[in-house]
């Protein structure tokens, strides 16, 4: 009776969790849309691509009629990613410094989403959702679900919270850092493991949940 209980009440947390998440990350891809809509309709100004190593004219995009909000995330290191996945790191020098995990999931998301940029895109959602919702679960777990949705709402609300639903590692960095914690309060030592190696694939500072786990 109280296993079937506890069942019962880790279902409604984890229903309430995903659909508390899944409105946070809403709010946040469509309040970004809206921006980049204002932005483009305010003075028609051109952005001018800066001096950096990845030229968005080497990309297959370059070659596609991309609306505004397509267009306007193929940016700085979202630039360098694209590249990576469409051409891989033989295309130019200096492509090395970028760590391969979410060029890879751009690959293979464009399989189905095309052009590329859609599956940079859609990763990055997909992570940030994924990652609110081990955050709410995490937090309500240890204190209550007032704190895990002002959590959540806190992220959504932050200045450069964009960047989670952009083209850049920021929402799957923090999704596997997230995982890799939640599975270390689970004693699932293996899984925390790996999500911390998949962290350290995304970004290099990924190599310091290591640190976590030594200690734990």
């Amino acid at each position: 009776m109280n296993y079937n209980l506890h069942m019962v009440e880790n279902q409604s947390l984890q229903h309430r969790a995903a659909w508390y998440a899944f409105k946070m990350f809403a709010a946040l891809r469509i309040g970004t849309w809206l921006w980049v809509l204002l932005f483009s309709l305010v003075g028609g100004r051109i952005i001018v691509e800066p001096d950096v190593l990845c030229k968005s004219g080497s990309l297959l995009e370059n070659n596609l009629n991309l609306n505004v909000i397509l267009h306007s995330a193929i940016r700085w290191d979202a630039t360098c990613y694209l590249l990576i996945a469409e051409h891989g790191y033989n295309f130019q020098p200096g492509l090395t410094v970028w760590p391969p995990l979410y060029p890879i999931l751009i690959r293979i998301f464009a399989i189905v989403f095309q052009p590329f940029i859609m599956a940079a895109l859609i990763v990055s959602s997909l992570a940030t959702w994924l990652a609110f919702f081990l955050l709410y679960l995490i937090i309500e777990k240890q204190y209550n679900d007032e704190l895990a949705r002002n959590t959540l709402f806190l992220y959504v609300i932050y200045p450069l919270s964009f960047f989670f639903v952009s083209g850049y590692t920021e929402s799957i960095f923090l999704c596997l850092a997230i995982l890799s914690i939640w599975m270390i309060q689970r004693h699932s030592w293996g899984w925390a493991g790996i999500s911390s190696a998949f962290a350290t694939l995304t970004r290099n500072q990924g190599i310091l949940l290591s640190l976590i786990l030594l200690y734990e």
